[in-house]
């Protein structure tokens, strides 16, 4: 598969994002390029090391650098305060300075723990990113959001700090189980939504050809949605130059994450992965918009179906809706009302402010699948 390369423009500098198969070799090349130290420290996820960190540390020291490496463990319940200051620790034992550069190696859960750590340790180290997973390739890696997790809710200490680079490589992927693939396609469905109805039948399309993807390896459908990946990332980063810190319009990103954060919560970061809880705030969202913009219901069936196809819910089960709005209204994206991005058709959304809490209650209700 030929290599890609998409550029993020920010007013201070650019960052690559390099997508393609077996492209690691590539960031020997960066490193030597920015004259970073040869003492590098490699963060990765420990189901990850099991498959690729002996591949990935050869890789570097084979270019005459030293690989301190630190395993993390995998997990959305560890993407929290307390793994950032074991990573503060490790990073003052081995006495690293501001030009050591930083490689995290996983999926969203380790891109968005590292890149918290790195960009508050020395108030900033030089940060890689190496997302493994469909989702933090699609999403999570893309844009600079860096954050943990409170008890209270999800992402609510966090920063905007961005990478030097990014290296998608999607032989990651062959080796991911359904599960995880799903959960990446649900941030695939959000951007395609946010583009409009042309990406959204391309994604129709390539799920009637692949049928279903339960039961089957990356490997066996990449070719599928590699377009699809690449539209994906390509909009959310003509997304994040024009709104970089989310001042307005990034805000359409979070389109179905209100409801997801809050279902992810109350599930203890468990019961519903990532991605799932995007899938069923997906559908959340469409629901609201019926009851506020008028949103045809039509679209909200079609957008079901398609979830449905890929393998993902699009109802919650055996969760209390009101725990569910009370982590919501803990949620980072809220004023005074909670905020929701909602659909008036598929291609144009808006922010909106003024869902009352027995409406969002009453979309919580509809949402169960109990």
């Amino acid at each position: 598969m030929k290599l890609q390369k998409l550029t993020l423009t920010l007013p201070d500098r650019k960052i690559d994002y390099f997508l393609g198969t077996r492209i690691l070799h590539l960031i020997p090349d960066l490193l030597e390029k920015q004259k970073y130290t040869a003492e590098i420290v490699m963060i990765i996820d420990s189901s990850v090391n099991e498959l690729y960190g002996e591949k990935i540390t050869e890789i570097l020291k084979q270019r005459s650098f030293s690989p301190h490496l630190i395993l993390i463990p995998p997990g959305e319940s560890n993407k929290n305060l307390h793994q950032a200051v074991l990573l503060y620790e490790q990073f003052c034992k081995l006495n690293i300075t501001r030009r050591t550069p930083v490689i995290a190696f996983g999926g969203g859960v380790a891109t968005d723990l590292v890149g918290f750590a790195a960009s508050t340790f020395m108030r900033g180290l030089p940060l890689i990113l190496v997302p493994t997973t469909l989702l933090a390739q699609a999403d999570a890696a893309v844009g600079g959001k860096t954050g943990v997790n409170l008890k209270q809710g999800k992402n609510l200490i966090g920063s905007f700090y961005h990478p030097e680079a990014v290296f998608l490589d999607l032989e990651f992927l062959k080796t991911l189980p359904a599960k995880e693939i799903c959960g990446g396609m649900a941030e695939i469905v959000k951007m395609g939504f946010l583009e409009g109805e042309k990406r959204i039948r391309e994604i129709e399309k390539t799920m009637e050809e692949i049928q279903t993807i339960r039961g089957k390896s990356g490997g066996e459908w990449l070719e599928k949605i590699h377009p699809s990946l690449y539209h994906a990332i390509q909009k959310k980063i003509t997304i994040v130059e024009k709104d970089p810190y989310e001042k307005k319009e990034r805000m359409i990103l979070n389109l179905g994450h209100t409801f997801a954060h809050g279902i992810e919560a109350a599930g203890n970061y468990k019961k519903y992965s990532h991605g799932e809880a995007v899938a069923v705030g997906l559908v959340g969202a469409c629901l609201l918009a019926e009851e506020i913009l008028k949103f045809p219901q039509a679209h909200t069936r079609r957008i079901e179906t398609l979830l449905k196809k890929i393998g993902l819910p699009v109802r919650y089960k055996k969760l209390n809706p009101l725990e569910i709005f009370n982590y919501m209204t803990q949620d980072k994206k809220k004023t005074e009302m909670l905020r929701f991005i909602l659909p008036k058709k598929i291609g144009e959304v808006v922010i909106c402010d003024k869902a009352s809490p027995s409406l969002v209650l009453k979309i919580l209700e509809k949402l169960r699948g109990d």
